[in-house]
């Protein structure tokens, strides 16, 4: 009977899941749809579900840093990971070091609290060697940053302890007021630092969208959670717990995200075509949910807007799939060519969109086919036993007890067999006529 239910609740899956994708592509039109399906072809399993910027290529943090620093000492920095020692003559390099030390901050916040809830003692450990190692970068922060803002010694740079190191101030030019950057001299330093966070939060952005594909590709059943919460069920099945582990690296990503765009708000940066910044804009939960179904039409709508439809509510897609940064478009295109160059750019997040509902597809398919060949070893094992207590039965030279024992247990593995024969029968004859 459990494989009966389960087999036709996969029955109903794969139909409702058949309507979807045929709807998507009946949206698509047959020349997209037909590149989509080229594209499949030539990319490996997990890639495909992963969006990548090929048309917006923001410069990375590396690129960034190399500019800034050859403008300032006249030489080159070959990456991004150069060697704090040099920050001393650079206050880009000084400002990279401090970012990395934000997200290392960030991480030794969780630490602690892995920590402090009763974790083991490798979360303990863990805590103090990460510990250890943000004392010493922050050391070396507070040693260089009066270099390149002197004004800075009267502030309290003093390390704060040990139980309260996460909580550090690394006095961003984007911690400080309009009117205090002025005051302390600051406003060479927020522009380097405008200039760092840019790229980032628009890698960021790049990532995000990677790893809601990489969940989404992970859940297989259906597009959300469970309804008792993340997991679906109460005890985590390995399946489970990668997509906890995916909605882990979506939430780091998001909060890294969060915190450039929140420094660039604080130190004025001018966001939209034609800037520097792009089309960065502000983070929401519901800009994290994974994509719903959208055609082409819904595509091109904007947030807030409505149109007429049909059978289903319209959802906006969330501007992380729409957004675009500087290399896309400029202040100098139409309206038709901006309109165009958004159009193709979003050519990406119905690509991945048809490729999650065409694997949707298949994974139930796959899961009907295990659960009926499931079903057919049942009947067969079970006819099998019988057998085997049958000719057990016909060659012993046991007493008339031991006789009637496997007697009576061929007749149960006989029935069992015949039980299960005639469900199976039955499930097969239901999935034939199309009764569910």
């Amino acid at each position: 009977m459990r494989l009966q239910r389960e087999t036709i609740r996969a029955r109903k899956q794969i139909q409702e899941r058949q309507a979807d994708l045929s709807e998507l592509e009946e949206s698509l039109g047959p020349v997209r749809l037909k590149e989509f399906q080229d594209w499949d072809q030539d990319h490996p399993e997990i890639e495909k579900f992963c969006s990548n910027y090929s048309d917006l290529k923001p410069p990375s943090r590396a690129e960034t840093l190399r500019r800034l620093y050859a403008k300032e000492t006249g030489t080159q920095v070959e990456s991004a990971n150069s060697d704090l020692a040099d920050s001393a003559s650079s206050p880009s390099l000084l400002l990279s070091a401090a970012i990395d030390l934000e997200t290392q901050r960030a991480r030794l916040e969780e630490k602690a609290k892995l920590a402090s809830d009763g974790g083991n003692k490798e979360a303990v450990a863990d805590w103090i060697s990460a510990e250890s190692k943000f004392k010493s970068a922050l050391s070396r922060h507070y040693a260089e940053l009066p270099v390149h803002a002197p004004l800075l010694v009267d502030l309290d740079l003093t390390l704060p302890s040990p139980r309260l190191l996460h909580t550090a101030s690394l006095y961003f030019p984007s911690d400080f007021t309009t009117d205090e950057r002025s005051r302390l001299k600051l406003n060479r330093l927020a522009e380097l630092e405008a200039s760092l966070r840019i790229p980032l939060a628009q890698e960021e952005i790049v990532h995000l969208r990677n790893a809601l594909g990489v969940k989404a590709f992970l859940i297989r059943d259906g597009r959300q959670m469970g309804k008792s919460g993340d997991s679906g069920v109460a005890v985590l099945t390995r399946k489970q717990g990668r997509v906890k582990q995916a909605q882990v690296r979506i939430d780091q990503i998001a909060n890294r995200y969060r915190r450039h765009y929140s420094a660039l708000k604080d130190l004025d940066t001018q966001f939209g075509i034609g800037t520097e910044a792009g089309d960065l804009k502000e983070l929401s939960a519901k800009d994290l949910d994974i994509i719903t179904t959208w055609t082409e039409q819904d595509i091109q709508y904007k947030r807030g807007e409505k149109r007429p439809t049909i059978g289903k509510s319209f959802v906006a897609v969330p501007w992380i799939w729409k957004g675009f940064g500087p290399g896309l478009v400029s202040k100098e295109d139409s309206e038709d060519v901006v309109a165009e160059k958004i159009k193709k750019f979003n050519y990406q997040a119905m690509r991945v969109e048809w490729l999650i509902s065409k694997a949707l597809l298949q994974r139930w398919i796959e899961e009907e086919k295990l659960l009926r060949e499931e079903a057919r070893r049942i009947v067969a094992y079970f006819f099998w036993k019988e057998k085997e207590l049958k000719d057990c039965h016909d060659t012993t030279d046991s007493g008339t007890g031991y006789r009637s024992w496997l007697e009576r247990k061929r007749r149960m593995w006989r029935d069992m067999a015949r039980r299960a024969d005639k469900t199976r029968a039955k499930t097969e004859e239901m999935i034939a006529a199309g009764r569910w």
